[in-house]
């Protein structure tokens, strides 16, 4: 990550708060449009990946979360674990 893409404290201090142990995030992009700035943060924890959006000032503006592992690509991999060779 570059310096200027460093997370602002308000959001880090959101998802610390938030998830609290055990999860990963990675900041996935950086926008300013009209001088404001938003940031969209990928956090994963408990088998489901939290798409989050902010503004610099940590308020959440966007949330989506989608399993890590969805459902029918669990059953394609136990199928195919299930194939004899």
């Amino acid at each position: 990550m570059k310096d200027n893409e460093k997370l602002p404290s308000p959001i880090a201090d959101y998802i610390k708060r938030r998830f609290r142990d055990d999860f990963l995030f990675e900041l996935k992009g950086h926008r300013q449009a009209n001088g404001i700035h938003q940031y969209t943060v990928e956090v994963t924890k408990d088998e489901y990946i939290h798409t989050l959006t902010f503004s610099e000032h940590g308020s959440l503006l966007r949330e989506e979360a989608e399993p890590a592992f969805p459902e029918d690509e669990r059953h394609g991999l136990a199928a195919a674990a299930d194939v004899p060779e």
